[in-house]
């Protein structure tokens, strides 16, 4: 004969967390936020630092596809030319997208409005390699790439362009304005927008970023200039 075992209920209530328990695994759960914030936003930076050295490497190609169709010219950024060479190069159509001249850490750029579009950059470039003839520095003309290989510093330490505030599009060794490397206006308009650091393409189109100060305090920035080594120092990787 089977006996049916009984089926005994628990008819206790459930136990649920208690005030504190929650207060304790809350306090658990912002001290690991706080923990993995900083690292969190690290990376992104670091990440935005990669995408705006890829952009200027990707900028190389387009000044090489235009100096090979120009005879081996740099594109004029003479401050009198217009269209900006930012501009020309999108009307031409060396550029087809125009966020390949943004960096993606600055939130503002240089804008100019051509024919009702308005265009923007974040890069400057070197008026001592890619601008007219001027009265005031011999230095300060567009050049070729291979003049630029056969100056001084070659084109391994000849710059081209560099990150740059929203004030200009060009890179002016002239230019003196305040020299700290935690604001947007340091000399000749560079921006160490990357933790202190500024992404720089040179003439033979590797991307390297150099880290602030950029020059002497309330001087110009001479290592822009390829025909001289003074303030060479200031390139620093």
């Amino acid at each position: 004969m089977f006996t049916k075992a009984l089926k005994i209920q628990d008819t206790r209530p459930l136990k649920g967390f208690t005030l504190i328990e929650m207060l304790v695994v809350i306090s658990i759960l912002a001290i690991l936020a706080s923990m993995l914030l900083p690292s969190i936003t690290a990376a992104l930076k670091q990440a935005r630092q990669m995408s705006c050295s890829n952009n200027l490497k990707q900028f190389g190609i387009v000044l090489f596809n235009y100096a090979n169709d120009n005879n081996d010219w740099v594109i004029n950024n003479k401050y009198t030319a217009l269209p900006h060479w930012f501009i020309q190069l999108q009307l031409l159509k060396y550029i087809d997208n125009g966020d390949l001249l943004r960096c993606p850490e600055m939130q503002s750029a240089f804008s100019y409005t051509y024919l009702t579009k308005k265009y923007s950059t974040n890069y400057g470039l070197n008026t001592c390699v890619a601008a007219g003839t001027s009265s005031v520095s011999p230095s300060i003309r567009v050049r070729k790439f291979a003049e630029i290989g056969k100056s001084l510093k070659g084109s391994p330490r000849t710059v081209i362009s560099i990150d740059t505030n929203d004030k200009d599009y060009r890179n002016h060794m002239n230019t003196k304005t305040g020299n700290s490397p935690y604001a947007d206006d340091g000399p000749a308009c560079i921006y160490a927008v990357h933790s202190l650091n500024a992404n720089t393409l040179f003439a033979d189109f590797h991307v390297k970023a150099i880290t602030a100060p950029f020059a002497p305090d309330s001087t110009g920035v001479n290592w822009l200039n390829p025909d001289t080594l003074i303030n060479a120092e200031y390139i620093r990787y």
